[in-house]
């Protein structure tokens, strides 16, 4: 699990497994590449990650065509 550091902008992992070390990796890197800060980061994961669970709700209530 990743958690964001109170005072710092670092990501540190609760555990020290290589796949938490890649995830930071990845992480440090998005943020170079995409010109963003931490907090910009986390916004937009969180935005897409309702937008996409808002979707598949909507599918699972209504099918896959939306009722007009």
């Amino acid at each position: 699990m990743i958690r964001p550091e109170k005072h710092t902008f670092k990501f540190s992992p609760k555990t020290k497994s290589k796949e938490d070390l890649k995830l930071i990796k990845d992480l440090e890197q998005l943020l170079k590449d995409l010109d963003l800060t931490k907090t910009q980061l986390t916004r937009q994961a969180l935005e897409d990650f309702v937008k996409k669970n808002k979707k598949m709700y909507s599918d699972v209530l209504y099918g896959s065509k939306k009722l007009t």
